[in-house]
């Protein structure tokens, strides 16, 4: 992997709190090039968070953090047994609790998660333990960001919400 001079999403999200919706869009466009692309060849991520998107000092976003990738170009010696949860569990999506599956749309809903930290400074869902989280990624609806945070667009609310659909078919 390329050196990137620079940061991650979450160390410009802890000294800002949140971010404008401009920069939201601005680093979430990048992000979701490289996902079509990564998909395009049949790889998914499987672990989309603001500590695997990486800004270069001149503002270049990269997608870092292959490592739980899944695809017939990488083979099986980047899968899990399909007992283990693979992910960091704040950015699960329900088909990746529940059946241990994830595919372009279980990428989209974790970039919806992101794209809701990042407006509000918060996680849709907190728990007690892990289990209760994914419970809530199966369970609960991401409310819109501007529930918590005024300003935020109706058509950002609108992304986010359907993004993190619970259903992956009714997702962009």
């Amino acid at each position: 992997m390329d050196y990137v001079e620079g940061f991650t999403l979450r160390d410009h999200l802890f000294e800002q709190g949140v971010l404008e919706p401009s920069e939201v869009v601005r680093y979430l466009i990048p992000v979701l090039s490289a996902l079509v692309a990564a998909h395009k060849m049949g790889i998914v991520h499987r672990d989309i968070k603001p500590e695997n998107i990486l800004i270069s000092v001149n503002g270049r976003v990269k997608v870092a953090d292959f490592g739980l990738a899944h695809g017939e170009l990488l083979g099986n010696t980047m899968t899990a047994d399909s007992s283990v949860i693979m992910g960091s569990v704040s950015y699960l999506s329900p088909e990746q609790v529940l059946r241990g599956v994830a595919d372009a749309r279980s990428a989209l809903y974790s970039v919806g998660i992101v794209a809701f930290e990042l407006l509000t400074g918060e996680k849709p869902f907190i728990g007690d333990s892990p289990i209760n989280i994914a419970y809530r990624h199966v369970n609960d609806r991401v409310p819109p960001p501007s529930s918590l945070r005024s300003g935020v667009p109706a058509s950002l609310d609108a992304l986010v919400i359907r993004a993190t659909s619970v259903n992956p078919d009714d997702r962009p």
